[in-house]
């Protein structure tokens, strides 16, 4: 009677072959890089299961327009253009005006009287111009925030991309471990029915399969969920479900950077550095409407003395100015002026704070792409060829069942890691770019 430790070690090894084969036979398509996470992917590897293909370019075009946190960005645009539009009229007051009727009485008698002033006040010092610029200034740095607001979702649409492309590369290869497993069952239940082979054998051989498909049901639900974050973080229409098309790409490491000038053109920067000219046009707007605001204006009266033939009419031109003892807008301006502090402090941070994450990031990404690069390029093509001396040792009986029992967890473990190395590499760039303010290319 053949041995049953041995049969089921070769029905799990054989299994495990096969998916390790899908990996090691192809190594480019198993090196990462970051083009998954600074451009476009390259080839499609697979068709999709449950959803319709899309490329990363496709996904980025209509995050471009779809995205929630870019609608929600854009939104905030109409806040300085409400302010524009509060600063057009020419005006800063509507007109006012008084009329009086009543009566003039003496002992001679009474008469009637009738009074009627109008009154514009105006501006003299250029408050309109300066509310106007504050407008635009603040209008400016809503639309700055967009553009923040856009690479931070260009960032994790990358990193959310590549991410599902690791998911659907460790279903479709647990996938294609579990169809060969059953396969070989198949093959056992045809032996153990002629009586060529204990029962036993296919029992546990039964277990081992039922492990393995609740691993590739796992992983298909990682897949699925990595999916559905691209679609949510893209804005995808609801009830319509998208894969990645692409292959894993190879990594990269960080080239050379001015780091000043990466500092300075980060969009976030930029952002702050909006925020900062929005709050001094802001102030510049606020000290010039404590200028007093003139009326000019125009009274006519009908004054009649009782007892006089003729009544008389009087016009006149009036001219007010408010003296600005006690109110000299000094709330607007003492806000205007902690906001300015506010923005400054706030740009002088992030400016601390992405110089001295930038490098930590950037060696993180280095070290990332080397261990990337170690499995991809060292530890894959060992893969193939030490899977194959196994199985044909194995096949030979060079190799005793203990030795290829750990050489068969020795490897998948090398696969899940290599994976997941790559993953962690995807999230070091993903930070990187972040703080970077720029793909990694």
């Amino acid at each position: 009677m053949p041995d049953v430790r041995y049969d089921v070690v070769n029905v799990v090894l054989r299994a495990a072959l096969a998916s390790l084969t899908l990996l090691a036979a192809n190594p480019a398509s198993a090196a990462p890089s970051t083009h998954g996470v600074t451009g476009e992917l390259t080839v499609e590897t697979s068709a999709p299961r449950f959803g319709v293909g899309v490329r990363l370019q496709d996904v980025l075009q209509h995050a471009r327009e779809h995205a929630p946190e870019m609608n929600r960005s854009l939104a905030r645009v109409s806040l300085g253009t409400a302010r524009i539009e509060g600063a057009k009229p020419l005006l800063p007051e509507n007109p006012v005006l008084v009329t009086g009727l009543g009566s003039r009485w003496s002992p001679l008698g009474t008469s009637f009287e009738a009074q009627v002033q109008v009154s514009q006040a105006f501006e003299i010092a250029g408050e309109r111009r300066l509310r106007l610029e504050a407008g635009r200034a603040a209008e400016r740095a809503r639309r700055a925030d967009v553009d923040e607001v856009w690479w931070e979702t260009e960032v994790a649409i990358r990193a959310a991309f590549a991410h599902a492309v690791v998911a659907r590369e460790a279903a479709e290869a647990q996938a294609s471990a579990v169809a060969f497993a059953e396969r070989v069952m198949k093959a056992l239940e045809l032996e153990v029915a002629a009586g060529d082979l204990a029962p036993l054998n296919l029992r546990i051989a039964e277990t081992d399969v039922a492990d393995a498909r609740q691993q590739s049901l796992q992983l298909e639900l990682e897949y699925r969920n990595a999916c559905v974050r691209l679609a949510t973080l893209a804005g995808w229409p609801q009830g319509r479900l998208i894969e990645p098309l692409g292959e894993l790409p190879r990594a990269k490491d960080v080239p050379r950077v001015d780091l000043s000038r990466l500092v300075q053109d980060h969009p976030a920067v930029v952002s702050a550095e909006a925020d900062i000219d929005a709050a001094e046009s802001r102030v510049d707007a606020a000290n010039r409407d404590a200028w007093p605001h003139p009326s000019l204006g125009g009274y006519f009266a009908r004054e009649l003395e009782p007892g006089a033939p003729y009544p008389s009419r009087v016009g006149l031109v009036t001219l007010s100015i408010p003296i600005p003892l006690w109110r000299r807008n000094q709330e607007e301006r003492a806000d205007a002026r902690a906001d300015l502090s506010v923005s400054k402090a706030d740009a002088s941070a992030l400016k601390y704070e992405l110089a001295q994450q930038v490098q930590a990031r950037m060696n993180a990404v280095r070290t990332a792409a080397q261990r990337v690069t170690t499995y991809s390029e060292e530890m894959l093509p060992r893969f193939s060829e030490n899977l194959r001396m196994l199985e044909r040792a194995f096949e030979l009986g060079e190799v005793e069942l203990f030795q290829v029992f750990v050489a068969q967890q020795r490897f998948l473990a090398q696969q899940r890691r290599a994976l997941e190395i790559y993953a962690e590499y995807v999230e070091a760039v993903r930070a990187f770019e972040l703080v970077a303010g720029r793909p990694l290319q």
